[in-house]
């Protein structure tokens, strides 16, 4: 159940974001989701991973398979040069070793560096945006359509690389257990690729441009950008990302759990900020339609969505329809940047016996929607420049698109 849940929430959303339907995705979920679970009936190669004994002793014991589906790991670029084309019916072939699979490209470049493969439209002068999907989707699923559509509105995707990391063998329903247990677990390991890729492409000297790059995680992929970053720190010799934003990061596994310890930290980037709008303090999750995290400690800036738990508009779903819901305020507060005001909440631990505990709370008011400063303001986006919001915010919207609520906006 945990599984067949996540799978359809990941998926990402089949809209432009006027509410109109996108012809490329028109397949239901459940077929989507069927098609992922199909996937796992190819015979998986094992194949000998560099580094694959420092993966072991860090994370997760590698399980069959696991170590072919890393080399199906791609980047599929776009910019002005190849501009996102979600009616195309090109394809390319994607190998890992003796396995292979002809894929849709939607008018993106796709290659794998550490395949020696040379980008021949990424340009380093431009700021790029790293988009990493969830579980059982695959790129541009889980928000980039929606967020590279929104910069056509804004009209600035000429300015920006866009990136898609596809992990989505990796993050497909996998057996045994419940089918999540395993995605779950790899965010490691295609965290540590996805870094591994990226050194390829843009090399490790002081002046490679990771300064421009902005990762954006939906879900699982929150995980991976958080395992991404801590890697790219590692073999930097302690640089960072700069940014790392969070879009519902995935709770069941990661909150005082066996995947906390490759969980998303703080620590993953100099700035991080968070969008909660499914989330849960503490667990069971998904039994409760809950399928985020709503602690605000992996991130310097937490944006509680109609207090983060469940969206308006949204009927009962086992958290899907609010989970989704991430990407697409995401989208808007890319192509209108004032579409989201947050104002100043307080979330915050029990003290026991004179240790702080998430098991209680201290304060929730922003789960429950509760201003604690009105002066203190800022908006949800994508940029923030030197100005960039610290601490929680509460933000109200509307039950469908536009999602901005001009009244919550306007409050004083």
């Amino acid at each position: 159940m945990l599984a067949s849940i996540f799978v359809l929430a990941s998926f990402g959303n089949a809209e432009f974001l006027d509410g109109s339907v996108d012809a490329s995705f028109q397949s239901t979920r459940l077929e989507r989701a069927q098609r992922a679970l199909e996937e796992e009936d190819l015979i998986a190669m094992e194949s000998a991973e560099a580094g694959e004994a420092d993966a072991l002793a860090l994370g997760p014991q590698l399980g069959t398979g696991r170590a072919n589906k890393l080399l199906r790991m791609r980047f599929f670029i776009w910019n002005s040069k190849q501009p996102f084309q979600p009616n195309s019916k090109e394809t390319i072939e994607i190998t890992a070793d003796k396995w292979h699979k002809k894929r849709l490209t939607y008018g993106a470049e796709v290659i794998d560096p550490l395949k020696n493969e040379k980008s021949k439209i990424f340009d380093p002068t431009l700021k790029t945006q790293f988009q990493i999907h969830g579980f059982g989707a695959h790129i541009p699923l889980g928000g980039l359509n929606l967020i590279m559509q929104a910069h056509t509105k804004r009209g600035d995707f000429d300015d920006y690389n866009f990136i898609g990391l596809d992990w989505r063998d990796l993050a497909a329903h996998q057996l045994p257990g419940d089918g999540y247990d395993t995605p779950a677990n790899n965010v490691y390991y295609a965290g540590v690729r996805a870094a591994e890729m990226l050194l390829a492409m843009i090399g490790s000297g002081s002046d490679n441009g990771l300064e421009k790059f902005h990762v954006i995680g939906h879900s699982l992929g929150c995980h991976v950008a958080g395992n991404m970053g801590r890697t790219l720190t590692a073999k930097l010799g302690g640089r960072k990302l700069t940014h790392i934003t969070a879009l519902e990061p995935a709770g069941p596994k990661f909150v005082d759990d066996s995947d906390s310890k490759i969980a998303l930290r703080k620590t993953d980037a100099t700035y991080i900020d968070a969008v909660h709008t499914d989330g849960a303090i503490n667990k069971p999750f998904v039994i409760r339609g809950k399928l985020g995290d709503a602690r605000p400690d992996m991130a310097h800036a937490n944006f509680y969505i109609n207090g983060g738990q469940t969206q308006p508009g949204c009927k009962a779903s086992f958290g899907l329809c609010s989970h989704q819901r991430s990407f697409k305020y995401y989208a808007e507060s890319v192509s209108n940047r004032q579409a989201f005001k947050g104002f100043r909440c307080e979330l915050t631990e029990a003290i026991r016996k004179g240790v702080p505990t998430w098991h209680k709370l201290g304060n929730d008011g922003c789960l429950k929607m509760k201003i604690s400063d009105s002066s203190q303001t800022t908006y949800l986006t994508d940029e923030y420049a030197d100005n960039k919001p610290m601490g929680l915010y509460v933000v109200k919207t509307y039950s469908k698109y536009p999602y901005t609520d001009p009244a919550w906006n306007a409050q004083q």
